[in-house]
């Protein structure tokens, strides 16, 4: 049932074993660019049985490395990396993973903040600029070394001392690659989640249905700043020029939910951009969402009525219960749960959620 959004560039040709690799470092390393390192010398440690050598890019270039962040060897084997920053720190949580010859480069496209440009990560762990190479490292050891290092400490990794380094790897997790992905249209069941493209740091809560008969569903959309991007999807994977949501469920009152639904009702742009049939929902008064959450937020209030309203997309507003079952072909989702206003001041927008249970074709299951 699933159709990804994006494929990832893996050719199996082989290159060499991962244990005759050493890591390489910047000279100078920074905060993350250390903690790159030791997190995938401890995994490959893990996985293939051995340690490797770890070395400053002081060190003169031996033909099989592994480059950790900025390191001189860019400069050695001509490749361009672009590194930027911006007051929404894009940048920082940027990264790439590309091969130039037997050489294999993880690296984040963030650098340091300038002075009148400082991040502000309640944790500081973005302050260096580098925390993309941490999720580069992170990347490589889930799609090269096959260890799902979050779940399979609690049941096995895998091992492997043979496990031999990909050819011509290249990945790139930047808004600009997510930004160009495309969703072809397929005969029969498709199941896709977005990606953030604008706001890398944040969630994007969006997924998408096509029913065997080609009928969309989407829950939820995103942020404001994606509208265009779903809408050309939506295009795609219905092949309509204006394409028809047969149900649109909504879960929360968050702006990477609620973001991309509210633009195309409030924005002229979009208007006739595309129709929804039933637009499913459990809001709260109004005073919930201004004054008792914890949340609270005037701008709530004009959400709520615009959500309430759907004018922009013809849609039918639908209040759902526990219970309610939504079916659009052989796609159904039960209503688990809706918020109770009785818990109104203890309750943040995540708590005021509505939780639905997705069967497909009566057997597979998501919450």
């Amino acid at each position: 049932m699933t159709q990804p959004l994006r494929e990832k560039s893996l050719s199996r040709c082989i290159m060499a074993k991962i244990v005759d690799y050493r890591i390489v470092l910047p000279a100078r390393a920074t905060v993350n660019e250390l903690r790159a390192a030791a997190f995938l010398r401890e995994n490959i440690r893990l996985v293939c049985g051995k340690k490797l050598p770890l070395v400053r890019d002081t060190e003169p270039a031996v033909p099989y490395e592994i480059a950790v962040g900025a390191t001189n060897r860019e400069t050695l084997d001509g490749l361009t990396v672009t590194r930027y920053r911006d007051a929404q720190m894009g940048g920082a949580w940027e990264y790439i993973i590309k091969t130039v010859g037997t050489r294999v480069y993880l690296t984040g496209l963030g650098c340091p903040p300038a002075e009148e440009m400082p991040y502000t990560s309640a944790y500081r762990l973005m302050d260096d600029g580098g925390i993309g190479t941490v999720m580069a490292a992170y990347h490589f050891v889930e799609d090269v070394l096959g260890y799902d290092f979050i779940y399979s400490a609690y049941e096995e990794f895998p091992e492997n001392e043979a496990l031999e380094m990909p050819s011509a790897y290249d990945y790139s997790y930047t808004r600009a690659s997510f930004r160009a992905e495309e969703a072809k249209p397929i005969d029969g069941a498709a199941f896709y989640t977005l990606n953030c493209a604008e706001e890398l740091h944040w969630n994007m809560g969006c997924m998408i249905f096509r029913t065997k008969a080609g009928r969309i569903i989407v829950i939820d959309g995103g942020h404001e700043g994606e509208t265009d991007r779903v809408l050309r999807l939506l295009r795609e994977i219905s092949g309509k020029e204006v394409p028809h949501v047969s149900a649109w469920l909504f879960s929360h009152m968050h702006r990477d939910h609620y973001g991309v639904y509210y633009t195309l009702c409030t924005e002229e742009k979009y208007k006739g951009a595309l129709t929804v049939g039933d637009f499913y929902c459990n809001l709260l008064t109004e005073e919930f969402y201004t004054t008792l959450s914890k949340e609270r937020n005037a701008h709530f209030a004009a959400v709520r009525g615009v959500l309430l309203a759907s004018e922009a997309t013809g849609a039918t507003v639908h209040t759902v219960l526990p219970s309610d079952v939504i079916t659009v072909d052989e796609i159904s989702f039960e209503v688990i749960h809706t918020p109770d206003l009785a818990y109104a001041d203890k309750m943040n927008m995540n708590d005021s959620s509505v939780v639905y249970k997705m069967t497909y074709d009566g057997g597979q299951t998501m919450m």
